[in-house]
């Protein structure tokens, strides 16, 4: 009995979350870098050399076994305890933009993690700009969720006020994640 009380409020509280958040229904990899615009201009969608972006290291981290070894588009960038999917060239290209700025999801997934246990996971996340003056990234509460290819993860939204060099630091159960990203316009 218990587990259909914790799926049904699941499943409210992620009905509640879908319906107060502007989604739209295109694949996850649009939303973590994992596709680029060839209309921006080279110019802008090059991060500058002072925008030191997060590359991939070498070795390349890989997750636990239990979770894909190469995610679908991009790199892994973490360790066992909190990680996330990068793209290949450190650039997130032709976001959506709001009023309020440039949207992005973050995805981030920790060993262990299952979301019908946790469907608001205690994910802080923040982002500052490192190459000019801007407001903080305004970040959603992180939700618990289940992707069929991407497993069980953690999931929030992020908005961006202007493009350039941005510092992301999430912070979960004791753990740090660090990336610089360049936003093009």
């Amino acid at each position: 009995m218990q587990f259909w009380r914790r799926l049904v409020l699941t499943l409210l509280c992620t009905l509640v979350l879908t319906a107060c958040s502007p989604l739209v229904e295109v694949p996850l990899a649009w939303f973590i870098g994992g596709y680029s615009s060839a209309s921006s201009s080279a110019l802008s969608a090059t991060p500058p050399s002072d925008c030191e972006v997060t590359l991939p290291s070498d070795p390349l981290f890989v997750p636990p076994a239990d979770y894909m070894p190469e995610p679908a588009y991009g790199f892994w960038y973490g360790t066992d305890e909190l990680w996330t999917e990068l793209p290949l060239d450190g650039v997130w290209a032709s976001l959506p933009q709001q009023p309020e700025g440039y949207f992005q999801k973050l995805p981030f997934w920790s060993d262990g993690f299952w979301w019908l246990d946790d469907p608001q996971p205690s994910l802080s996340v923040t982002g500052r700009r490192l190459d000019g003056d801007a407001a903080p990234a305004i970040m959603s509460m992180a939700s618990g969720i289940y992707a069929e290819n991407e497993g069980s993860l953690m999931l929030l939204g992020a908005t961006f006020p202007t493009p350039g060099c941005w510092q992301i630091t999430a912070e979960y159960k004791g753990s740090t994640l660090s990336y610089v990203i360049w936003i093009a316009p």
